[in-house]
């Protein structure tokens, strides 16, 4: 098909026939429209007018970006198992015969104190440090020259009759160095009982298994008892009150009975330190405190004659047991409280047996522990002596017991030496 060009726009079309001119009607040209070869010569162009020709539109950039690198072929992630929390299971039900124990009641914790909350608003507080380091020492000094006692005297007797008796009992007591500043420093033996007065008193020995009777007998081989008076049985052993007065008294007298001996330490350099002992009770209303408990008692009748101080064994201390110049049974109960074995019939103590005869003796190496009449003996303060190297670092080989401690270059034990000869 012909190709046709406007004269006028320059405008180029394809028709359909044989024309050899056409008009322009491309946007109302009107121009002519010749085939090549067949427009008019030396006839200008015709320019467009403005607004008519397309814009030119530069070709469009393409950028091209370039393709991320394929991914890394990776293992599955591994996901830890979540932990399981387990709840602690609930305590089994008590049973049926023994209901569960009451809950105690919460414990209320009292706010600050008015001063303290002023202090708060007013900002922190100025530390005396020199204050505080001797508060400091001080209690590190405490510390070092106090130690609590508290084990087990464990032993074994047969009796005339051949019968075993195991004995296990407590040893409670408190040791301190009272003075650190001198040479020959005073050790407090500090022991704590518990008293049963009264009415409680008996309620007492019967909860450690007596017979109500046996409460008002004593060990004395008595007339016979006369009519009771004044509602008192006429003979026999009754409650009793212990005074303020009579515990300071008992204390002393404990004191005068133990309280002679000392120990040395001989240094490696000769120098020779005395320890000497001071022995008091303190009275405690808790009995697991307690190193003993005992019932506080007085002889009445016939048997006030015989036994005036009213003490009969380790459980009945009697109320008028308080003379500083004797002895008696107190004195033996209180070797039972610094780790003593009876020393009468067959003993098995420590490693070792030792058959002590009869109670009561006189005979020469007899002390309180077999006749309650008797002073202590050196060997008696052994454990005692042993639990005070231990607390004030002295080795055992360099310490010796002494029987005066204001005359110790006298008749001198060895601490590391046994129990019994």
């Amino acid at each position: 098909m012909p190709s046709y060009t406007c004269a006028k726009c320059g405008n180029t079309g394809v028709v359909s026939g044989g024309y050899t001119s056409m008009k322009c009607t491309r946007n109302g040209c009107g121009g002519t429209m010749y085939q090549p070869g067949g427009a008019p010569t030396n006839l200008p162009l015709r320019q467009a007018p403005p607004g008519i020709r397309p814009p030119i539109i530069p070709p469009r950039t393409v950028v091209t970006r370039p393709l991320p690198p394929p991914p890394v072929e990776l293992p599955p992630p591994i996901i830890p198992p979540r932990p399981t929390a387990t709840r602690p299971l609930p305590p089994p039900p008590p049973p049926l015969d023994r209901p569960a124990p009451p809950i105690p009641p919460r414990r209320l914790v009292p706010g600050p104190p008015a001063a303290v909350t002023a202090q708060k608003a007013k900002g922190p507080p100025v530390v005396d440090l020199a204050a505080l380091q001797t508060a400091v020492s001080t209690k590190h000094q405490a510390a070092i020259n106090r130690a609590r006692v508290n084990k087990r005297l464990v032993f074994g007797m047969i009796s005339p009759g051949q019968q075993r008796i195991g004995f296990d009992l407590p040893i409670k007591y408190n040791l301190w160095k009272s003075d650190v500043s001198t040479q020959s420093p005073e050790i407090e033996i500090e022991i704590p009982i518990k008293v049963h007065n009264g009415a409680e008193a008996k309620r007492y020995w019967l909860s450690k298994g007596y017979s109500d009777a046996s409460f008002g007998q004593t060990f004395h081989p008595l007339p016979p008892v006369p009519p009771a008076t004044e509602g008192l049985p006429a003979t026999g052993i009754i409650g009793a009150t212990a005074t303020e007065a009579v515990l300071k008294q008992w204390s002393t007298k404990i004191n005068n009975c133990w309280g002679k001996v000392g120990v040395v330490w001989v240094k490696p350099s000769g120098e020779e330190q005395v320890y000497s002992l001071r022995f008091r009770f303190s009275f405690v209303d808790n009995a697991q405190e307690a190193a003993a408990e005992v019932a506080c008692v007085q002889a009445t009748g016939d048997a006030l004659s015989i036994n005036p101080t009213g003490t009969v064994d380790a459980i009945r201390w009697g109320v008028h047991d308080v003379q500083a110049d004797t002895l008696g049974p107190i004195c033996h109960e209180v070797g039972h409280l610094i780790g003593n074995p009876d020393e009468y019939f067959i003993i098995d103590y420590n490693g070792q047996t030792k058959n002590w005869a009869k109670g009561n003796q006189t005979a020469n190496g007899i002390g309180t522990m077999n006749n309650p009449d008797r002073p202590p003996l050196m060997r008696y303060y052994k454990l005692l002596a042993l639990e005070l190297a231990n607390t004030f670092s002295i080795p055992p080989a360099q310490a010796f017991i002494v029987p005066n401690a204001a005359a110790p270059s006298h008749s001198r034990l060895r601490l590391d030496a046994p129990f019994w000869p």
